[in-house]
């Protein structure tokens, strides 16, 4: 039996296998808030819980491994790859058993403690530079990713209000990360196929949690028969459930792509995660009724149809949105009410979702207004400092004793996509984050002339991601550093790939 003794190129090759699976062990910590795990489910997670979550992980850390060794380009011969699968499953089954806790003494950490787990990647890209003469592959995206970040750190120093300082930027840098990622894996590889089966798998996670773990409100009391079949996840994902909203928000990204993925040219086994996922999906976003969820939606699906799906796909996707709007139009404005509703109209919910909405706005207008270059700090909205010195009319005025009855009061966010990152970093940030919007529509555009009717398609579906969640974000928001804000980077970093392969190709 022989075996390639590793020379600085082939070492350089194997460390570059390991960046999926720092990216998917920072994620993996960083997805929880704080102290993870604890005893109880204070933040989502327990001891037990923690068990399966490892060792589900490690199953599928090996089942890459082996993928990647078998299907990727390498220096190692068959016998070297199989001894490296080996000693990576031992290595994995040493880390469970050292780092396994117990319910007793679970592992009591906060995220900001992993920390170096994204430093970790700069060895990652010194191997790329010795194996392509890259760090990384430059897209126009990197331009306001660097502000951003330039941005966050200043904010630290130049906010009005104390922050919990760098380590706010660890969600920010792990998305952008995952673009970086993203883009490199779509530029070796030639195409998105494997992008795209993750995005599928995520679909699916994505929608188990909408169905299982979502904290049923009561605008979705029309759908009561069916939420009692519903299995309860809740503790499992997260303590007391995940809001309707944000995971309607979180969906709106990858339900264009997955529907696309039902038709794009791909191996059936994608094409059937895709379709799962899509229906999941859409399921979970129609029971939870978040409006503006909805409504960007059904309207990017409209775009897709009319703009670029073939024939009968295009008939099935019209009618199917048609039907759904009207559905939708029947509960939103009560056209077939019953003896407990408010009559035909809206809600007297909705109507106070409403006028809450502008009294929100109004607070931020005023943050603004006082602090335009600076904002009032990175995720400082929901502070009591800031909420003693920009209330929100309308609102119960909490204890001035008691700090922490502000907190309590106050929303979590400004509840617009715009109006959260100008409160987080002033105007400066708002204009970065634009840019990021207006760069990936720069990339699709460019995509879209250059490519083919597949291309085109694949490329408009991810932007389209990005439009349905600016629709949701016109009356909520995932902030930037939300456990659900990596799907932002996703995508971003989906649409970067599809805009280097069709690059290179031009080229």
């Amino acid at each position: 039996m022989r075996f390639y003794i590793p020379n600085a190129k082939s070492l350089a090759g194997f460390i570059l296998q390991w960046e999926p699976y720092i990216l998917l062990a920072a994620g993996f910590f960083y997805w929880y808030p704080s102290n993870f795990p604890v005893e109880s489910a204070a933040t989502g997670i327990d001891g037990s819980e923690w068990r399966w979550l490892l060792g589900i992980s490690l199953v599928l850390l090996a089942l890459i491994t082996i993928y990647r060794l078998c299907h990727t380009e390498h220096h190692q011969n068959r016998n070297t790859r199989l001894l490296l699968s080996v000693g990576l499953g031992v290595v994995a089954a040493i880390t469970l058993f050292v780092i396994w806790p117990s319910e007793q003494a679970p592992l009591n950490v906060d995220r900001a403690d992993w920390g170096w787990l994204l430093a970790a990647l700069i060895p990652v890209m010194l191997a790329r530079f010795a194996l392509h003469g890259r760090l990384w592959t430059f897209t126009p995206l990197d331009v306001f990713m660097i502000v951003l970040v330039v941005l966050c750190i200043l904010s630290v120093y130049t906010a009005p209000y104390s922050s919990r300082g760098l380590r706010m930027l660890i969600r920010p840098l792990f998305g952008m990360a995952l673009v970086l990622f993203l883009v490199e894996w779509a530029r070796r590889s030639g195409s998105l196929r494997g992008p795209l089966l993750v995005t599928a798998l995520m679909g699916v996670l994505i929608g188990a949690v909408g169905l299982g773990a979502t904290q049923w409100t009561e605008k979705s009391i029309d759908f009561s028969a069916v939420l009692d079949m519903l299995p309860d996840w809740q503790p499992f994902f997260v303590a007391g459930g995940i809001n309707p909203n944000e995971i309607a928000g979180a969906m709106t990204f990858l339900i264009p792509i997955t529907l696309i993925m039902i038709v794009y040219p791909l191996p059936w086994v994608w094409r059937v995660l895709g379709g799962l996922a899509f229906l999941m999906m859409s399921v979970a976003l129609i029971l939870g009724q978040s409006r503006f969820a909805i409504a960007g939606v059904a309207g990017v699906l409209g775009l897709i149809a009319v703009l670029a799906l073939p024939g009968r796909w295009r008939v099935i996707t019209l009618v199917g949105v048609g039907l759904f709007a009207l559905i939708q139009a029947v509960l939103l404005f009560n056209l077939i009410p019953t003896g407990d509703s408010d009559g035909i109209g809206l809600s007297s919910r909705d109507l106070a979702t409403s006028s809450q909405r502008l009294d929100i706005w109004d607070s931020a207008v005023g943050i603004t207004e006082a602090h335009p270059l600076t904002g009032v700090g990175m995720n400082r909205f929901r502070y009591f400092e800031v909420a003693r010195d920009f209330p929100i009319i309308g609102w119960d005025i909490p204890d001035p004793e008691d700090p922490e009855s502000f907190r309590r009061r106050r929303p979590p966010h400004a509840h617009n996509l715009f109006f959260q990152i100008t409160t987080d970093l002033g105007l400066p940030g708002l204009l970065a984050f634009v840019g990021l919007y207006i760069t990936a529509a720069y990339m699709t555009w460019r995509t879209w002339v250059q490519g083919d009717r597949s291309t085109r398609l694949l490329a408009f579906s991810l932007f389209a991601g990005l439009l349905a969640h600016t629709a949701y974000g016109m009356g909520d928001a995932i902030p930037i550093w939300d456990r659900f804000a990596f799907l932002f980077w996703w995508t971003l970093g989906l649409i970067g790939g599809m805009y280097i392969i069709n690059e290179n190709k031009e080229s």
